[in-house]
């Protein structure tokens, strides 16, 4: 769970924006054996979405088991929260640096195909 508190921790107010933890998303996390149903009704009790998003994302790294941090990606992308996914993986580290297309020498490079490449194979 190191890597999602360092993604976390570089990516923190856009994942708290974008990430919507909703009954489906719960639902998901629930079958993948992420949460139980007290952390269900916990979670669905915060009444402000930011204070519920940060709520679980503070439940999820601490709890610091090596599976739960593929099959918490997994679960955002089964409820098709593919940018907060994308925040939390190496995806999104990429994606950032296309929006700056310099290559070393300070010329420009074409971060298209290069980008759509390296998010196929991902």
């Amino acid at each position: 769970m190191e890597a999602l508190k360092v993604k976390y921790e570089q990516n923190k107010a856009e994942v708290l924006s974008h990430l919507d933890v909703n009954s489906d998303l719960l639902d998901v996390m629930t079958r993948h054996g992420l949460i139980d149903i007290s952390d269900w009704v916990k979670f669905k009790n915060v009444a402000e979405a930011r204070e519920r998003n940060a709520t679980l994302m503070k439940t999820l790294v601490e709890r610091r088991t090596d599976h739960a941090y593929p099959l918490f990606i997994q679960s955002l992308r089964d409820v098709g929260q593919h940018t907060v996914a994308d925040l939390l993986t190496d995806i999104g580290e990429r994606l950032a640096s296309s929006h700056n297309p310099t290559n070393e020498s300070g010329g420009q490079r074409d971060v298209t195909t290069q980008t759509c490449a390296q998010l196929k194979y991902t």
